[in-house]
């Protein structure tokens, strides 16, 4: 066999020992025929690097060494697209602590006495930063795996590695095997499990593809739905129209036909006035004294006749369509509406510290006009951010201290403070409109189709816009809770399936029944703020893991779409119709991402 250049494969992808927080993988370094076979065991548990470093040995192996940059790279790619690891800084086996000099160019060495290279390629830009007391050494995730110092006290994740034997040959290899039999099993095990869950997403692909139909059918409802009620309303709207011409015509007719009954009247009486002078007109004198008798009646039957010439009740009737109607009926409308496929994943440029304040951000919302309000974390004010100046131009003092906050309309905002929501109207100076009391103290606060969803501790609750308690969701069926700390709460536009951030369960999602659909708790580590967008797409921050996960309307994990760059993210909110999403960290941070690209 020819000799090949120093290369690190994995021959089994993830091992996982049942209960424990310890992820196993296996590879190999190849020199020639000769191969080096080690079990590097990443544990997620964290420890100091003292402590760290006699576990390992207590294992027969050592803190990781990582002297190849082939090395760095792949254990930097093992540890951030491998779904069982979720940190972002890992201790290795590099330390200066036996030097002499700890500035010297040789003081830091690997467990087997190797030097460490101390070129950029390896370490953290101006790393190591402090070596006279920081002697450890640890991967740092979120600068692309680099070396950066820490102190041995600081408890973190580690790496351990343990060189299980060579081989040399075929032989080589069977004798290895034969001294270590569970390699075999477990590589089997390894492949077994990866078939498995590949079946596994062969059956949920057959489900989301009847999922899919199922959408299609509900898409298509909805249209017809939409067309029903709108040729319901024209119906309606026709009848009513119909029935004031009725009316409109019933009216005019009956003064028409008063008019004639009025006229006829006085036809009756003139022609009898013609027949008498017709009969005594031989005679004048006796027409002169019938013409005086009757000059008042042929008075009266010219005014009337002259009125009768200024009465036009035919064709009085007209429709005049309403504004909306003409509109409709003069534009050129080609489509009734948009069919759109949503995002499924969103790709965001990196921040910028738009605002800062005294207050750490506890929950954010946006208005229609692009407005940011936020309330702070141990505050009682309201804040009002204009996105085109990218800074605080008004505040207002309230009740109590405030949690959270969320949109009403495109006028109104609720606020969370202590018992009660307050209705802040925001179309100018900010100002108290109303204040609905309620029998809890709250934190998280949201508003959907004209219900109040709030939470406080253990229990989400329901109200009216009037106060009124319309249900509680806080146990299991079996009588066990749900939630123990909650903070913020959303209802998906989609499925109006409720989402809530459990400091201590995770990311809850339930019906509204209060069935407990899926529960979200190894990618967000104390998650806090969530919201989500007009596609049903829900977004959470983690406070401690300092990123910000995408979950599907189901509540489902999809991906982690913001990991560099935050810390301690709390309150968040994202206006899709400017691409924004801005996240309130700790000391009153906001700092805002830009979506540069969507995948559908």
């Amino acid at each position: 066999m020819a000799r090949m250049s120093l290369e690190e494969r994995a021959i089994a992808v993830e091992m996982i020992e049942a209960g424990t927080s310890v992820r196993q993988v296996w590879y190999n370094i190849r020199f020639g025929n000769e191969i080096t076979i080690f079990k590097t065991t990443v544990v997620e548990s964290i420890s100091t690097g003292i402590l760290a470093k006699s576990n390992c040995e207590n294992e027969g192996g050592f803190l990781a060494k990582v002297s190849t940059i082939a090395k760095l790279q792949y254990l930097k790619k093992l540890l951030t697209e491998c779904s069982a690891f979720g940190g972002l800084v890992y201790l290795i086996g590099g330390s200066n602590a036996d030097a002499s000099n700890y500035l010297a160019p040789d003081a830091w060495k690997w467990p087997d006495g190797e030097v460490v290279n101390m070129t950029s390629s390896f370490w953290v830009p101006g790393g190591p930063n402090v070596p006279m007391t920081e002697h450890c050494m640890f991967m740092s995730l979120d600068v692309d795996g680099l070396f950066d110092d820490i102190s041995c006290a600081w408890v973190e994740k580690y790496i351990c590695e343990i060189q299980v034997g060579k081989c040399n040959g075929v032989h080589g290899i069977l004798r290895f095997v034969h001294r270590e039999p569970n390699i075999v099993p477990e590589f089997i095990q390894t492949v077994e499990n990866i078939a498995k869950e590949l079946k596994e997403h062969q059956k949920r692909f057959h489900q989301e593809h009847e999922q899919l139909q199922q959408n299609k059918k509900d898409v298509i409802s909805n249209i017809e739905t939409t067309r029903d009620k709108i040729i319901n309303i024209i119906r309606q709207q026709t009848e009513d129209a119909v029935q004031k011409v009725e009316e409109q015509y019933d009216e005019l007719n009956n003064k028409l036909k008063n008019k004639v009954t009025y006229l006829n009247n006085e036809i009756d009486k003139i022609v009898k006035l013609l027949e008498h002078i017709n009969l005594v007109s031989h005679d004048v004198p006796q027409v002169f004294v019938l013409a005086k008798k009757s000059k008042d009646f042929v008075s009266k039957a010219a005014q009337v006749n002259n009125d009768m010439k200024h009465v036009n009740l035919g064709k009085r009737l007209a429709f005049c369509l309403d504004n909306l109607y003409e509109n409709i009926l003069t534009c050129d409308i080609s489509d009734l509406g948009n069919v759109i496929m949503t995002p499924w994943l969103y790709h965001f440029s990196k921040a910028d510290d738009k605002f800062a304040g005294s207050d750490t951000v506890y929950d954010l919302c946006y208005t229609a006009d692009g407005s940011v309000f936020f309330t702070g974390e141990d505050s009682k004010m309201l804040h009002r951010i204009c996105h085109k100046k990218s800074k605080i131009v008004e505040k207002l003092e309230l009740s109590s201290f405030s949690r959270g906050v969320c949109c009403v309309s495109n006028t109104t905002v609720a606020v969370n403070c202590g018992k009660t929501i307050q209705l802040i109207d925001i179309t100018g100076k900010l100002k108290l409109t109303d204040c609905i009391a309620v029998g809890q103290n709250t934190h998280g606060l949201y508003y959907y189709d004209d219900i109040f969803y709030v939470t406080s501790f253990g229990s989400v609750y329901k109200y009216d816009k009037n106060g009124k308690l319309v249900k509680t969701y806080c146990k299991y069926p079996d009588g066990n809770n749900i939630f123990f700390n909650i903070y913020n709460i959303v209802v998906n536009p989609v499925n109006k399936h409720i989402h809530v951030t459990d400091h201590i369960s995770g990311v809850i999602t339930m019906n509204q029944e209060g069935h407990v659909l899926n529960v979200v708790k190894d990618k967000s580590s104390v998650p806090h703020g969530i919201c989500v967008d007009q596609f049903g797409q829900v977004f959470v921050s983690g406070y401690f893991t300092n990123n910000i996960i995408q979950l599907n309307c189901d509540g489902r994990y999809i991906t982690t779409v913001i990991r560099d760059g935050l810390k301690r993210p709390q309150g968040i909110c994202f206006d899709t119709s400017r691409g924004r999403f801005y996240i309130g960290c700790n000391r009153g941070r906001c700092k805002v991402y830009k979506v540069e690209k969507y995948e559908k």
